[in-house]
């Protein structure tokens, strides 16, 4: 059997930041494991069991929409790990990682990488940079796949690969490379061509190399620059790691409470993004001791303010407040071992940031009221921006803009119970293009992804804000029209037709016309559910291409 070469763990940036203690503590927990291409890590929302550090291979972390699309959201090769969530508090991803170039890399287990985490070592600020990085990554991302072409990514991709391997040449697919991305392996193979026929990338069975990689920085979109920056930021100014002995030191003279020392810097240390506060919830001014952190996060200097759980609770937005009371209070009362709570707060400058709060009481009264409570806070609005990125991506079908099948569902399943409650009048169209695969014959999936963009911006012109729009896979589209009866429905109906039958596809070298066939239903077709709602309208639908397409059909009281 063929011996893999793992590399040493300090071959893995995190590991290698680490001072030679903190490293020794983690060699015995520490497994030398191979990755394989298309390997699988971790399913979405499946518990993490083991964190990985890789040395000289690749993971991508993906996300699966229910309608079966994907998108690559973020990698991770030599430069970091995967399994930051384990440290941040959670113990799945609603993510999939999967190894996009073989190599190895270091495993541990989740207990063993959080003991050494919150022994406030090296290991925390390491993970907390990466996890900023990380977020960072995520939102680049999500802006590059809606706004550059494929070429730009291709080579946005083959950067951040190479950057987080030991060599230029990368093991994959043209297919696994298309998952990667979220596009159609055909559009991969011909930018690929364009590349390599500007001698930019030479190209083997199943490996790419990068041969002229300054040809390729100047080809790609400006994302891989800015998250290279904020690489840099982050990481480039790290001082050497300190002793645990120096840290402690420099807490007692910055914050000078011999008392207070062990609990604080277990929690937090100075030199991470966290910022910790200490406080007594039962005093006359239950003041809040913070160091300059915690300060910085709202936009004050250390000391301009005095911060109280009075003030600061009235900072807090009214949405989060109840939740952020209830878990404080559950922690109070002994019901968790940990208070952690995410919710917004509002800036200095008077815009809200999000925050996440964790904590534990660590001295209690004889009749076990709190008397000392630590904890650590850290900004996260770049996260809750990716995660709303992220869900946006998820709910928004990737070519058309329109909703995803699920996200429009979910929204019908509701307006159809608010219509029936308030006896309002609701209805939904079916549309399906005429003749699409003979489009895609004809044209190839480029043509037939113009003539959808197309059909969905014309379609667009003619609804209100409160319509709902969705692809509801391929060429087959639903509208829905809340507060819309049977007739007001059809006329819409009538217009989509003229509409679409007066507005061809642009196309080189010439535009492309296309017709639309629609289905009608609507409450008073006697459903009893959107199920139902949808069956008619899709019954309607098939009438209407049974009778020669490019027409509408309504709804038989019986469908």
């Amino acid at each position: 059997m063929t011996q893999i070469d793992i590399g040493s763990p300090r071959e893995n940036h995190l590991l290698a930041r680490l001072s030679d203690n903190a490293l020794k503590r983690l060699l015995p927990d520490l497994e030398p494991i191979k990755l394989t291409l298309g390997k699988v890590l971790h399913e979405p929302g499946q518990k993490q069991v083991f964190a990985y550090f890789p040395t000289n291979s690749i993971v991508a972390l993906i996300y699966h929409t229910a309608h079966g699309e994907s998108a690559k959201v973020a990698m991770t090769g030599c430069d970091g790990m995967v399994g930051i969530v384990q440290i941040l508090g959670s113990d799945a991803s609603n993510m999939l990682a999967m190894v996009q170039t073989s190599g190895g890399a270091w495993r541990i287990r989740t207990e063993a990488l959080r003991h050494e985490f919150f022994r406030g070592s090296g290991l925390m600020t390491q993970c907390l940079r990466y996890a900023q990085l990380l977020m960072a990554h995520m939102a680049q991302l999500v802006v590059c796949s809606r706004h550059h072409r494929l070429e730009q990514q291709l080579c946005r991709w083959l950067l951040f690969t190479i950057d987080r391997l030991p060599s230029n040449r990368i093991n994959t697919t043209h297919e696994l490379v298309a998952t990667l991305l979220g596009v159609r392996r055909q559009g991969v193979s011909e930018a690929t061509v364009r590349l390599e026929t500007d001698g930019i990338i030479a190209r083997q069975r199943g490996r790419i190399t990068v041969i002229d990689r300054a040809q390729l920085a100047q080809r790609t979109c400006e994302c891989y620059h800015i998250v290279k920056q904020e690489q840099d930021r982050l990481f480039t100014r790290l001082l050497p790691e300190q002793s645990a002995d120096d840290r402690v030191s420099h807490a007692q003279q910055q914050y000078g409470d011999r008392h207070r020392r062990s609990d604080q810097t277990e929690l937090a240390l100075t030199g991470s993004e966290l910022g910790w506060w200490d406080l007594n919830p039962f005093t006359e001014h239950n003041e809040i001791l913070c160091n300059e952190r915690c300060y910085g996060m709202l936009g004050y200097s250390q000391g301009e303010i005095k911060f109280t759980m009075t003030n600061w609770d009235n900072r807090v937005h009214p949405d989060d407040a109840l939740a952020r009371a209830t878990a404080k209070q559950a922690h109070f009362d002994k019901v968790t071992a940990m208070y952690e709570s995410e919710y917004r707060i509002r800036h200095k400058n008077g815009h809200w940031i999000w925050i996440a709060s964790r904590g534990k009481v660590v001295q209690r009264d004889g009749a076990g009221r709190p008397m000392r409570m630590v904890g650590t806070t850290m900004d996260i609005s770049a996260r809750k921006k990716t995660e709303l990125a992220l869900k946006t991506l998820a709910n928004t079908d990737f070519l058309t803009g329109v909703a995803t099948r699920r996200h429009f569902v979910e929204i019908a399943e509701r307006e159809f119970l608010r219509a029936v409650r308030y006896k309002s009048p609701l209805s939904l169209l079916a549309l399906d293009l005429d003749h699409f695969k003979r489009i895609n014959d004809n044209h190839g999936h480029a043509g037939g992804d113009s003539v959808l963009q197309s059909f969905v911006q014309t379609v667009g012109e003619f609804l209100r804000a409160a319509d709902v729009f969705g692809r509801m896979g391929g060429e087959e589209f639903c509208v829905l029209l809340p507060q819309t009866d049977l007739e007001g429905a059809g006329a819409l109906a009538r217009r989509i037709l003229g509409g679409v039958r007066l507005t061809p596809a642009p196309m080189t070298p010439q535009s492309v016309s296309f017709t639309v066939s629609l289905g009608i239903s609507s409450l008073n077709t006697n459903a009893s559910s959107f199920e139902e709602l949808m069956r008619a309208a899709d019954d309607a639908l098939y009438r209407a291409k049974s009778l020669g397409r490019d027409r509408m059909e309504l709804a038989l009281p019986n469908d």
